[in-house]
Formats: structure tokens, sequence, C-alpha cells
């Protein structure tokens, strides 16, 4: 992120991630330099093994089988990760609910539709259309340190979570706002995972910009 910071000549930018992405985010807030002055973490995991937390409860169990192919290696995650992959590119927009059915609670399930179904799975193309690399990379990444602290994090975060969220426990949520110092969290029951890009993304905008 600095050296794109430099390519871009940026004087100071913001960031937000969201789900897998959380823990990149929220190791830019650790690390970058000061022209990173606000960081937004949606629906982000908690490190893997965290004292005090039980990574996998609350999971929904398509995320228990592909956690377990982590365990199992490398060849045993490529399997796993092509076949979803392949599952999930042939899905049209209203075969989304079924597809993901185990990760999904009641107010996902009412946001996965019409065109917010649409992005999803133009999302899901583009990132899967060089093949699953990365989706193996980051699900092993997950398995590893972070090589940060986050009580290290001196810099304004936003943490939101659902408490409806079966891809990324509202526990994740708590363990991290408990520790993030100076965090800004906002766990609200009336959210799942998916909902917070469908409901709060211009909250989230209007806190980064509102830090900037």
């Amino acid at each position: 992120m600095t050296e794109i910071a430099d390519a871009l000549d940026l004087d100071r930018f913001a960031m937000w991630g969201i789900s897998g992405g959380g823990p990149h985010a929220l190791a830019c807030a650790a690390l970058c330099d000061d022209r990173l002055e606000a960081v937004a973490s949606l629906a982000s995991v908690a490190p893997y093994g965290a004292d005090g937390l039980d990574w996998l409860e609350g999971m929904g169990e398509d995320n228990h089988i592909e956690f377990g192919k982590v365990l199992d290696g490398e060849n045993a995650l490529r399997a796993y990760c092509v076949q979803a992959a392949e599952g999930m590119l042939s899905a049209r927009p209203e075969e989304l609910v079924q597809v993901l059915d185990s990760l999904l609670g009641p107010e996902d399930k009412s946001v996965l539709t019409g065109r917010f179904a649409e992005f999803m799975l133009e999302c899901d193309h583009h990132g899967l259309e060089q093949g699953v690399d990365g989706w193996v990379d980051d699900d092993f990444a997950f398995a590893e340190a972070w090589g940060f602290q986050v009580e290290d994090i001196a810099r304004p975060v936003l943490l939101l979570h659902g408490e409806d969220d079966r891809f990324v426990p509202v526990s994740h949520g708590h363990w991290l706002a408990a520790r993030i110092p100076g965090v800004e969290a906002r766990i609200d029951a009336a959210d799942g995972h998916l909902t917070l890009f469908e409901r709060r993304m211009r909250e989230v905008n209007a806190w980064l910009l509102s830090h900037s």
C-alpha cells in the first residue's frame, strides 16, 4: 500500500476492508505511515487461534468445510475452491441464496436479490476470472500469524459487524472491538454480513471522509 500511495503521489488516504479484507485493512492501520488517516473494518475475521475466541463457532457449514480443507493442505483446498468456483460462476442471481444457504441468516437472505445479487456475481466473475490462486492464498492467510498486534493500532478505526452474520460470527467483531485502541464499534442486530455492502457503505464512506 505504501508503494501504491507513492506511485499515485498521495499525500493522504483512507481505506476499508470487509470480511477477509478486514485483516488486510487492519494490517495497514497498524503498519502504514501517517498518510493513512483512517480505516474501516467491516465484518472482519479475528486472528486464527486468538485467545478467548472459538474461531469457527457460529460460522455456516460451508465455512467449516472450507477451513477444514485449509488444515488438510493446498491440494485439498485447491480442489475445494475449484469446485466451489464452478458452482458459483454457473449460478444465476436468483440461485445465489440456495448456493450460499448455510452462510445466510434472515437479514442476508433479504438483501441477496435483484441488482445486489447481480453485483455479487459480477464480483465473483471478476475475482475468479484468472483462477482460484487468490482464494487459496487468502484462505491460508487466515490460518497464519498476522505479523502485528491489533493493540498496536494508533489511528482512527471504525468497526462494523452484524449479529446475524454466519460468514464471520459477531464474536470476531467483539474480540477485535475489545482490543483495538480507541475503536468506534457499531455492532447491530439488524445486520448480517452482506447487508454491510448493501446498507452501510454510505455511512462508512462518510465516516472515512470525516477523518480525512
